[in-house]
């Protein structure tokens, strides 16, 4: 069961990450341009701070979010799998 668990849960992280990765160099690309995307791909930094980045400049979106918040309960899953261990 645990491994299921672990499974579900890194997918849950792995494939909206994936997403809102792409999601975050599409939106630099469209606000700044070529740097954008340079910034978007080299700057890890970046992927903390774009949230607060989007939603100041475009407003709240329910879909961006909500990848974000199931990729935290993801962690969640996965932590579980790694609790039910001991």
């Amino acid at each position: 069961m645990r491994h299921v668990l672990y499974i579900v849960g890194m997918a849950l992280v792995l494939i909206p990450g994936l997403l809102l990765y792409i999601f975050e160099i599409q939106w630099m690309t469209r606000w700044w341009g070529t740097t954008g995307t340079l910034i978007g791909i080299f700057v890890p930094p970046v992927a903390i701070a774009f949230p607060f980045l989007y939603l100041v400049k475009v407003g709240f979106s329910l879909w961006y979010f909500g990848l974000w918040a199931v990729g935290i309960a993801g962690i969640g899953i996965a932590g579980l799998a790694f609790r039910s261990r001991e």
